[in-house]
């Protein structure tokens, strides 16, 4: 057959830009079809383009005659580069570069984004490279789809977790400078977290609560409000123990616990942090004040504030 091909006739009219730009994309989405797991296309370029005769590409190749008439014959011999199914954070640039030569009908009109716009007539092998960046010539806009699909851990999930001297000595710039930076990002987001839990701990760990102010009352529109104010020693937040008494009741059943963030030591009424109700025997008005005097004296109940917190904080109960 490539004997035949070497006696195919072409036209002299140059084939415009945005024509191989399709045939590229139509190309690149057929592979991208065929390709297994989390395998994928790179970049797909033209390197070539002619229009083949009408008579050539039906005693040559063995088009339609019904077709040619409609549409014309175009040999394309491409380029495309793909990730491998050996892509991983060890060997991030293991690529395939295939090129071929490639000839199908050419309709001003069809949509060659859709692989199904594709009619192939025939098609030639020429080589499959398998290798690097550098090995495989891959070009910048592939270079660019690599890095992104690396960042975003779609080819390489533990990828950051590799120290950056653990590395193959001969990975490519640019890959070497992404692993660096993201290992960077990983580092300080694992510095945070540890921040974070070591708070978590600190107010889980601590021998007692401050108490932070006396008892006070004030009438809040037909509600008489009793409070108790704890702030953690931490400084970091601040717990309302509260008794609400509607008008005209003398006897409160139920104790109000609301953990609110501090801003710069001050004790500002910003959305709760959590928030609980118990049930508790009456306590009538007169004894409202007491009775929040001895809740907080009580070491148990600050164990239970300790517990509640720690809950929300990490997580392991919703308030």
């Amino acid at each position: 057959m490539n004997a035949d091909i070497c006696k195919l006739s072409y036209l002299s009219d140059p084939v415009d830009p945005d024509t191989i730009k399709r045939i590229a994309s139509g190309i690149g989405n057929t592979w991208d079809l065929c390709l297994d797991g989390d395998q994928q296309i790179l970049d797909c370029k033209i390197t070539s383009a002619r229009w083949v005769t009408n008579q050539s590409a039906i005693d040559l190749l063995g088009a339609d005659p019904e077709l040619v008439t409609d549409y014309k014959v175009i040999e394309a011999r491409y380029a495309v580069w793909m990730t491998t199914d050996e892509v991983s954070a060890w060997e991030p640039e293991h690529i395939n570069r295939v090129t071929n030569t490639f000839y199908t009908y050419i309709n001003e009109e069809e949509d060659l984004t859709d692989p199904n716009g594709i009619v192939c007539i025939q098609e030639i092998e020429h080589e499959n490279i398998e290798g690097n960046i550098v090995r495989t010539e891959l070009s910048e806009e592939g270079i660019l789809e690599l890095l992104d699909s690396l960042e975003g851990g779609k080819l390489s999930g533990d990828f950051p977790d590799i120290e950056p001297e653990d590395l193959p000595d001969d990975l490519h710039p640019r890959i070497r400078e992404m692993h660096n930076r993201l290992h960077a990002i990983a580092l300080q987001e694992q510095y945070e977290f540890e921040m974070r839990e070591a708070e978590i701990d600190r107010e889980r760990n601590r021998l007692t609560l401050e108490f932070a102010g006396n008892n006070s009352h004030c009438s809040h529109y037909s509600h008489i409000v009793f409070l108790s104010t704890i702030a953690s020693k931490l400084g970091t937040y601040y717990f309302e123990i509260k008794l609400s008494y509607k008008e005209g009741d003398n006897s409160c059943y139920q104790l109000e616990i609301t953990a609110y963030p501090r801003i710069k030591g001050a004790m500002a009424k910003l959305s709760p942090v959590w928030m609980r109700y118990f049930y508790i025997p009456p306590v009538k008005i007169q004894d409202a004040s007491k009775y929040l005097t001895d809740w907080v004296a009580d070491s148990d109940n600050l164990e239970l504030l300790r517990t509640l917190h720690f809950q929300s904080r990490s997580g392991n109960e919703k308030m």
